[in-house]
C-alpha cells in the first residue's frame, strides 16, 4: 500500500502559527468551540502524529478520534481515513472519505480532493458490497460483529475482502449466521429467512396437572358384610343338625332298652354341632359389626385425577341399566 505525504495543520483560537510534520501524511485540524476543546483537541492531535509516525496505527485512531469528537472539524475526517487505510480496513476508510468529501464540499482544494478520488480507486478495488435482505423487519442485522443496522437496511454494506460472517437476530426467532468468502468489487446478495421459534404454551391452555384425591375405601365394608353373610349361613346350616342332633338324641333316650353307645355317640354329635353354631354366629356377628363400621366410617385411599381422564359408570334404573361416563 502506497503511504502519502501531506502537511498536518493545527490551529487554535488564540494561536495563528501554524506547524508543519512532514512524515506520514496527516491533514489539517480546525478551531474547537472553546479554549479547553482547543487545547485538548490538539493534544490527542500531537499524540496521534507520534503514534502514526511510530507506526501505531491503532493508538493513532484513537486519538484522532478523540480529537474529532472535541473539534468536530471535518479536516480530521481525512487523517482518520488515512489510519484506517494503514489498519487495511478499507470499507471503514473509504466511508470516511466519503463523509470528508460531503462535509467539505466546495472547501476542499483541488490538490486534496484529487488525493481523495485516486485513494478511493485504490480502495474500491478491494471492497465488495453484501445487499442483505431479511424477510422481517426490525431484525438487527451484524457483519463481522459489529451492528450494522436493522432490516431492510437502506443500502448494502461495504466489508473488506476476505471472509465476512452474516448473523441477524430478532426476538421470537432463530438466529442466522453465514459465512461468506468475498473478493474486491464483489456485489453479492445474501436473502434471509429467519425461521419462528414455537411460542409458549400459555398455562391456562396447558394440559392440567394430575390431581391427587382422596375417595373413601369400601372394599373393607363389601369384605367385612360379605363374611358375615357367610359366616351367617354356616351358623344356620350348624343350627339345623344341631336341632336334628337334638331330637335324634332324644328318640335314643326314649328307646327301650337303651344303648349308651349309641346315647354317647348322639350326645357328642349334638355338643359339636351345637359348639360350632355358636362359634359361626359369633363369628358372623363380630363380621356384622365391623362391616358396618366400615360402611359407616370408610377408610380414605388416595387416587390420582385428570380432568381429561376418561370413566364409565353402569347404573341399574327400574326399567333397565344405564351407562354414562366421560371420554
Amino acid at each position: 500500500m502506497r503511504i502519502q505525504a501531506v502537511v498536518v495543520v493545527t490551529v487554535s483560537l488564540l494561536l495563528t502559527a501554524s506547524r508543519s510534520v512532514a512524515q506520514h501524511s496527516i491533514a489539517e485540524t480546525t478551531q474547537p468551540a472553546a479554549q479547553n476543546d482547543t487545547e485538548l483537541a490538539r493534544a490527542h492531535f500531537d499524540r496521534g502524529v507520534e503514534h502514526y509516525g511510530d507506526g501505531n496505527y491503532d493508538a493513532a485512531l484513537a486519538e484522532f478520534q478523540r480529537s474529532y469528537e472535541l473539534s468536530r472539524t471535518y479536516k480530521l475526517l481525512f487523517n482518520l481515513a488515512q489510519v484506517q487505510m494503514e489498519r487495511r480496513d478499507y470499507a471503514a476508510a473509504a466511508s470516511l472519505y466519503a463523509e470528508y468529501l460531503r462535509s467539505g464540499g466546495t472547501a476542499i482544494s483541488s490538490e486534496r480532493l484529487h488525493a481523495v478520488e485516486q485513494d478511493l480507486a485504490f480502495l474500491n478495488e478491494r471492497i465488495a458490497e453484501l445487499d442483505v435482505a431479511v424477510d422481517v423487519h426490525g431484525a438487527q442485522v451484524f457483519v463481522n460483529g459489529a451492528a450494522v443496522g436493522t432490516s431492510p437496511l437502506p443500502e448494502p454494506i461495504r466489508v473488506n475482502v476476505g471472509g465476512a460472517v452474516i448473523r441477524v437476530e430478532k426476538a421470537g426467532y432463530a438466529p442466522f449466521e453465514q459465512r461468506l468468502s468475498v473478493a474486491g468489487t464483489d456485489r453479492r446478495r445474501v436473502s434471509v429467512q429467519l425461521t419462528a421459534l414455537a411460542a409458549p404454551v400459555p398455562l391456562s391452555a396447558a394440559q392440567p396437572a394430575p390431581q391427587v384425591v382422596s375417595v373413601p375405601n369400601m372394599t373393607p365394608a363389601w369384605i367385612s358384610l360379605g363374611a358375615a353373610l357367610v359366616l351367617g349361613g354356616a351358623s344356620a346350616t350348624f343350627g339345623v343338625l344341631t336341632l336334628n342332633a337334638r331330637e335324634h338324641q332324644d328318640q335314643v333316650l326314649t328307646s327301650y332298652p337303651g344303648r349308651p353307645s349309641e346315647l354317647d355317640a348322639a350326645r357328642g354329635r349334638l355338643q359339636t354341632y351345637a359348639t360350632l353354631t355358636d362359634i359361626f354366629a359369633a363369628a358372623s356377628l363380630t363380621a356384622g359389626v365391623v362391616g358396618l363400621y366400615f360402611l359407616w366410617s370408610p377408610p380414605s385411599s388416595r387416587e390420582t385425577a385428570q380432568a381429561n381422564r376418561a370413566s364409565v359408570r353402569l347404573t341399574a334404573t327400574p326399567t333397565g341399566a344405564t351407562l354414562a361416563g366421560t371420554f
